[in-house]
This record gives C-alpha cells, structure tokens and sequence, in this order.
C-alpha cells in the first residue's frame, strides 16, 4: 500500500495525510458530504449512492473505492446539490487519497487489475442503470454506472476499463467514440453499443448488441471486446 509522504494542501491551508488503515474510508466520505451538504441531506445522498453501487456499505478497497467515489457518490452529490458540490466532494477526497487512488501509482497488482477489468455503463436513466449495473456484476463484471459523456470519460481516464457500455439513441455512441478517440487514440476502452435491430452500429464500436437486450449476450460481448482492446 502506498503511503503519503507529505503534506496535502487543501482551500483552507494544509491537512495531515491520512492513514486509511485507521481511519475508514466511510468516515472520511461523511466528512467530505459535511462541507457540501445540509445535516438532514447527507445520510439520504449517501444511501442512494451506496444504491447504486449496490452496496451495504463504503468499500474499505481502494481499487472498489475510487470506482464508488467517481461514480455513484458524484451523482448522488450532483442529484442533491448540483454538479459544484459533487467537484468539491471529489476534490477534498482525491486530494486526501489521490495518491492511493491514482491508476498510474504504485498500487498492488489486485487493485490495479479490480480498476483495469471494470466496465462502464452509460445510461442517463437512473433506474435502467442501476438494473444494468446490477445485471452485467451477476454475469460476474465490474460494473460503474455514468449518467453522462463527462462522467464515462472521467471514468476512462481514471480506470482505463476493459469497455464502454452505451446505448446508440440520441447519438450518445457516436458522441463517446469521438470523445474516446480525441482523449485516448489507440488506447481508447472498447465501445460495446446496445442498437436496434435495423441500425448499424457506429464506426469504431468493438460490439454491438440489438435491443432487447439479452444480459448474458452483453456480458459475452463485452468480454469479447475487451480482450481484442487488450
């Protein structure tokens, strides 16, 4: 585990480091939700989060944690209180973790290996895509719920998933692959899109999976793609 040097510099000043091997990750996540939300908000923003993440609980996991922390707690924030909070949650975390969160430092090979084999969904429906992270982790995937194109691109640069899970509507596929390419050229995640049954799938798509979607189908799909991207 990597441990932090040095000093941490926060808008107020300076914060000691933190040791999460004594203080839980859970806590420090109250704290941040404390500077950015109203008592009678933070224990509803973070039990929709947790929700979503289909989860009893923070995960202790640094790998599972950067993954919560990008994903289901960033729209949990922005629901409650908008996209400024969700940042400034996001900044005091990273700025106390960055350095344990970070997929480019020296993590254990497991944790690398949890953040690098994840999957990105992006649906901007809520409920559809708590279902379709739950459905793709029974079929034994990782999966990280995006609302929208900025968080499954932030997602992509911080974890470098296996795939990309979209449906084509609204030209919300075409959007990701030119994000994708501009952000990571040859390196970019496969791209699984989710079609109907007459429309082609957008260039550059690894995959594609007509609608409806048969879960099981996706997930081999998704394998498929990503081992071709790797």
């Amino acid at each position: 585990m990597v441990k932090i040097g040095r000093r941490v510099e926060t808008i107020g000043g300076h914060t000691r480091p933190v040791d999460v091997e004594r203080v839980p990750l859970e806590r420090l996540v109250k704290q941040a939700l404390a500077r950015v939300l109203a008592e009678e908000q933070r224990a509803s923003v973070l039990e929709n989060a947790l929700v979503e993440a289909g989860r009893e609980s923070v995960p202790g996991d640094l790998g599972e944690f950067a993954v919560f922390l990008f994903g289901p707690l960033r729209e949990a924030v922005t629901e409650a209180a908008g996209e400024e909070a969700a940042d400034r949650v996001i900044d005091h975390l990273d700025r106390l973790l960055g350095p344990k969160i970070d997929p480019h430092a020296d993590l254990d090979d497991d944790v690398v290996e949890h953040a690098r084999s994840a999957v990105v969904v992006l649906e901007p429906d809520n409920a559809t895509r708590i279902a379709m992270v739950a459905l793709l982790g029974s079929h034994g995937l990782v999966a990280i719920g995006a609302a929208d194109d900025n968080v499954a691109l932030a997602m992509c640069a911080r974890y470098r998933p296996r795939a990309v899970v979209v449906d084509a509507a609204d030209g919300r596929a075409r959007k990701l692959v030119a994000l994708l390419r501009m952000a990571f050229a040859s390196d970019a995640p496969a791209m699984v899109v989710m079609t109907e049954p007459d429309e082609p799938p957008p260039a550059g798509a690894a995959a594609h999976v007509q609608k409806p979607v048969d879960v099981a189908r996706l997930a081999a799909a998704i394998r498929s793609a990503g081992r071709r991207a790797g």
